[in-house]
């Protein structure tokens, strides 16, 4: 009995060694106490023992979400200088990780709807150019179901005749682009439906660009809108790639 104990203390002390050693040794103090969010720190960010949580990171989003497949999400960073990466995630989704973006000549901001399976805090972590990371994030309730439930386009008897289409819209002074493009963004979660969405949009105009690489929480048929530098009436070029290899293209002009 007494080697059969040793034997279970000794397992349960490798076990907590080896957990200690997966969880970063100093991490950002939580205000949402979130269980999972050391663990998102580890497998999500490059260099989990920089963050630090920073107001300057807003994320904003509803209180409630009336459609938990099409959630609106804006994340501001332009307080922040010389940001190099943007990284948003969900602490409480099958899928966390949402989006990855570059900013290059363009201030720090993106706009865009998400999915979400129950509630959950939304979180942007901001890169600089020095390494440093500042994460801010808010929280959602949600009934949930939202990356499991079926896209609605598909059911559509034309939904390939649509797939691709690209609206787009520029605000009145120039500064701020808003773009859609008709896809079902298919989380691969719902029965008998593999995944398939748009893994990479960018903008770009002359002087300034945004890399976004997208994942399986973006919503269906989705539209995000960027901040561009105003250089009066020249268009924008956007570029998207799916994971079924198809690449849609457009020139927007103001």
């Amino acid at each position: 009995m007494r080697r059969l104990l040793l034997i279970v203390n000794l397992l349960f002390v490798m076990t907590t060694a080896h957990a200690n050693d997966f969880i970063p040794r100093t991490f950002v103090k939580d205000p949402f106490d979130s269980r999972v969010f050391p663990y998102h720190q580890v497998t999500i960010l490059s260099d989990p023992s920089e963050i630090q949580w920073d107001d300057r990171v807003k994320v904003i989003l509803p209180a409630m979400a009336e459609d938990a497949t099409q959630v609106p999400v804006f994340v501001d960073a332009t307080a922040i200088d010389d940001v190099s990466e943007m990284i948003v995630f969900a602490d409480y989704a099958p899928i966390p990780l949402v989006l990855k973006a570059s900013f290059d000549g363009m201030k720090p901001s993106i706009g865009f709807r998400i999915k979400v399976e129950q509630a959950t805090v939304v979180r942007a972590v901001v890169v600089d150019k020095q390494g440093q990371h500042f994460v801010g994030g808010s929280y959602i309730n949600a009934l949930g179901g939202g990356c499991t439930t079926p896209d609605g386009g598909t059911a559509k008897a034309d939904w390939v005749e649509r797939l691709g289409r690209i609206q787009y819209r520029f605000s009145r002074t120039g500064h701020r682009l808003r773009v859609g493009i008709d896809h079902p963004m298919d989380t691969g979660l719902a029965p008998g439906i593999p995944a398939y969405y748009i893994e990479q949009l960018k903008v770009s105009g002359r002087g300034y660009s945004s890399t976004v690489s997208l994942y399986e929480p973006i919503s269906e048929n989705p539209v995000f809108t960027f901040a561009i530098p105003e250089d009066g009436r020249e268009p924008v070029a956007m570029t998207a790639r799916d994971t079924g290899g198809d690449w849609f293209d457009a020139i927007l002009e103001r």
